[in-house]
């Protein structure tokens, strides 16, 4: 974009190049485009907000939408991670948890076997 512009700038300053030699004077000033393009400030991305309507958050299972807070952010994710962080706790729990369970039934069972055949038969 600025390069179009300052090829804009460019031509209008030189003036067109007409047949013959002759040039024309250009109606507007170099210093009078730097002057414009100083003082305009640069493009931005403006929210609007209405005062008399509040997004709503969105969720998407564990993700949050949430609106914005300042200009030039388009969407605001919010995940709770200290809801995973636990859920992932919790699950590791459960799984020695599970595991243990599963080795002391193993043990019981193979120490009856072990007891059943000790025993003299009847």
């Amino acid at each position: 974009m600025r390069t179009a512009f300052f090829g804009v700038l460019f031509v209008l300053a030189s003036g067109f190049a007409l047949p013959g030699g002759a040039q024309t004077a250009s109606p507007v000033s170099v210093e009078s485009l730097r002057a414009a393009l100083q003082k305009s400030p640069p493009p931005s991305l403006l929210i609007p907000t209405f005062p008399w309507v509040a997004p709503q958050p969105t969720r998407f299972g564990m993700l949050t939408l949430v609106s914005p807070d300042t200009n030039g952010e388009i969407v605001k994710v919010m995940v709770p991670i200290g809801d995973l962080v636990v859920r992932a706790a919790h699950g590791v729990s459960n799984a020695r948890r599970r595991r243990a369970e599963r080795h002391a039934r193993e043990e019981v069972s193979r120490a009856l076997r072990d007891f059943e055949a000790r025993q003299p038969a009847k």
